[in-house]
This record gives structure tokens, C-alpha cells and sequence, in this order.
């Protein structure tokens, strides 16, 4: 089981792999409440726990949600190593690639494919 301990140092790592990482509360961020809003719009209220429930990788920065801290460290510790995952694709691909993978890919609708890759 992963503690406290261990996630806090495997932050540490991330943060030696990816010096200009940044960790951002989605609440701090106008860019987080903007494609809130829009999300909301889209999906005609559908989707309505972006700020609160889903973390959020671009390029560099890891935007966390509101209920993050009270996640579980063994929680906390598996969604950063998929972002972590999020994180050497931008630095594979850049931010250009990854937002043709993440949002021009998507089409035809459904099908996801940079996403699924």
C-alpha cells in the first residue's frame, strides 16, 4: 500500500524527470473554468465534475481538482503515474500534436482515437 511517504516522493521523481512541472488547484486556473463552462455547454449540463473530480494534463502542468487532497495516497499515486504518461507524450509530441491527437482525433464523434492510442 502506497502512504503518504511514498507518494509525496514519488512526486519528487516526477519533478527530477520533468523540471518545469507545475501542480495547479483547477480552482486557481481561468483556463480550468473556462473549458468548465464550455464542457457544461456541450454537454448540456452532462458533464459537470471537470473541476471536481478529473485531473487534467497540459504540457507541463498537472491541474488538479478540488477533492484532491482528499483522495487516498494510493489513489493519488496511480493517477500520477498515468499523468505521468500525459506528460512525456507532450514532451514527445509537443503541445501542437497532442492537441491534434486529443481533440481533432476524436472525430469522426465516438471515436477517440489519439486518445485510445
Amino acid at each position: 500500500m502506497i502512504d503518504e511517504a511514498q507518494y509525496a516522493a514519488y512526486l519528487e521523481e516526477l519533478r527530477a524527470r520533468f523540471p518545469r512541472l507545475r501542480l495547479i488547484d483547477k480552482g486557481d486556473s481561468a483556463m480550468c473554468k473556462a473549458i468548465d463552462a464550455l464542457l457544461r455547454v456541450v454537454t448540456l449540463g452532462g458533464q459537470s465534475v471537470f473541476m471536481t473530480r478529473y485531473v487534467t494534463t497540459i504540457s507541463s502542468r498537472i491541474y488538479l481538482p478540488s477533492e484532491w487532497t482528499d483522495r487516498p495516497p494510493v489513489d493519488r499515486y496511480c493517477v500520477m503515474r498515468h499523468e505521468a504518461v500525459h506528460l512525456e507524450q507532450f514532451r514527445r509530441f509537443g503541445l501542437i500534436g497532442m492537441t491534434l491527437l486529443y481533440v481533432l482525433l476524436p472525430l469522426p464523434l465516438g471515436f477517440a482515437a489519439g486518445r485510445a492510442w
